[in-house]
């Protein structure tokens, strides 16, 4: 989703390893509301959830790792960027209205049409990231004032928001009071654009010791597990299905993002030709994939076939090779294919 002429190797990683999180994520959750919050297999889908909650945080500091340290204008995003990304926005909604038509779920076929399939809401919130870009590079040629925007858009933007819904579990009139000035302020408008960008630039610029490398990887491992644990705790306290710890701004969805980052980056540093094939049709794959995994569920198949521990791996390995077969496929669309994946 960034220049395809950038080829640093562990970007590259990152993008294959977060599309087939995102993969899981979705083939995972497709049921994760559907059974009792009490049972066992809800559990077990809850703690694959929790492994796979960073991939939106990922595709954001990769973007920054790419683009800040360049200098892009707003007229170069308008006409290069952002057309991509609103031809595919334009395409796959009418390919997702087209199946929920057939399938006698559209209701409004216009509304279906322009509130687009549920993983579609990332196409437009990236050209609004496109369109901050170039403002960002800007605020990246300064080291100290990207820090400083960092960690006020962490605490504001991330942290302030997630904290207001872990309050609830404990002091609801507390949450309710972080949750008025936040509503005030706004803060939330920090969250993504000016975070997670910057996040990923400084993440690749910065030398990282031994110790802090390990550091960062076992908080990664703690907040991956935690996630889940505080899926089914949380749930369990409010009697109904809880998403406080699996959100973006959550601590434990974040620690595991930067920790895959931070170990790619010291770690997959060459290349195999088949890493950047699928990182080429990462973007074709995350766009087709949710169409595979329902029409994949009409025919029986999810991970409630059987049981889900095994079923989970075994399901998402066949969405994400029948999507990047499609993905691939339509690549080779003379002309056109290009813009459609």
């Amino acid at each position: 989703m960034e220049p395809k002429k950038e080829r640093l190797a562990y970007i590259q990683w990152l993008r294959v390893i977060a599309a087939a999180a995102v993969i899981i994520a979705h083939t995972d959750g497709q049921t994760w509301g559907q059974i009792p919050w009490d049972s066992r297999d809800w559990m077990v889908l809850s703690m694959y959830d929790g492994l796979v909650r960073w991939p939106v945080l990922m595709f954001l500091m990769i973007t920054g790792t790419i683009f800040l340290p360049r200098r892009t204008s707003v007229r170069s995003m308008l006409t290069k960027n952002i057309p991509r990304v609103v031809t595919a926005t334009i395409f796959w909604s009418a390919v997702y209205t087209f199946f929920a038509w057939r399938d006698g779920t559209s209701g409004d076929l216009l509304m279906t049409f322009l509130d687009g399939h549920y993983h579609m809401w990332y196409l437009p919130f990236l050209c609004g990231v496109y369109l901050i870009i170039p403002f960002l590079q800007k605020v990246a040629e300064d080291e100290k004032l990207t820090k400083n925007l960092l960690a006020v858009a962490v605490v504001t933007g991330l942290l302030v928001p997630w904290s207001a819904n872990a309050l609830s579990l404990i002091w609801p009139s507390t949450a309710e009071v972080v949750r008025a000035l936040e509503g005030k302020v706004k803060f939330t408008y920090f969250q993504g654009l000016l975070a997670l960008l910057p996040m990923g630039y400084l993440l690749h610029k910065t030398e990282f010791s031994a110790k802090a490398r390990r550091w960062i990887y076992a908080l990664g491992v703690l907040g991956a597990v935690l996630t889940g644990v505080g899926t089914i705790w949380s749930t369990a306290k409010m009697g109904t299905y809880s998403s406080v710890f699996c959100t973006n701004a959550s601590p434990t969805v974040i620690a595991p993002g930067v920790a895959i980052y931070v170990f790619a980056r010291y770690n997959l540093k060459s290349l195999p030709r088949v890493v950047g094939w699928l990182a080429d049709h990462s973007f074709g794959t995350y766009l087709v994939h949710a169409l595979v995994t329902e029409q994949l569920q009409r025919c029986g198949f999810h991970v409630l076939t059987f049981d889900p521990i095994i079923a989970v791996p075994v399901v998402s390995v066949v969405v994400f090779t029948i999507s990047l077969a499609i993905s691939v496929l339509l690549s080779k669309i003379p002309v056109v294919g290009k813009y459609l994946v």
